[in-house]
């Protein structure tokens, strides 16, 4: 059995509305924008303790990857997780 479906062309509106960035998309990249303002404001007023802001989390990920000590806890972390999850299955 052979299924023929017919292409029409589509429309510049339609093709417009259901282009990537449209309002739909524009609303939530400002909410994103709005949690991560209100994030960073709230956690410089609270303290790193409580709550670091966005920034300061993101300067700790680069200088983590930069010191290659994420590499190595991910490693670790990863070798933990390969032990306990298959040494059930290792006869004893």
């Amino acid at each position: 059995m052979t299924i023929v479906v017919e292409r029409q062309p589509i429309p510049r509106s339609v093709a417009v509305s259901r282009a990537v960035f449209n309002s739909r998309r524009a609303v939530q990249l400002l909410i994103v924008v709005v949690l991560l303002a209100v994030w960073e404001i709230v956690g410089r007023r609270v303290g790193a303790v409580f709550l670091p802001a966005p920034t300061l989390v993101f300067r700790a990920g680069v200088d983590l990857i930069e010191s290659g000590e994420l590499v190595r806890a991910t490693l670790d972390s990863l070798t933990s997780l390969l032990v306990g999850y298959g040494k059930p299955a290792w006869p004893c």
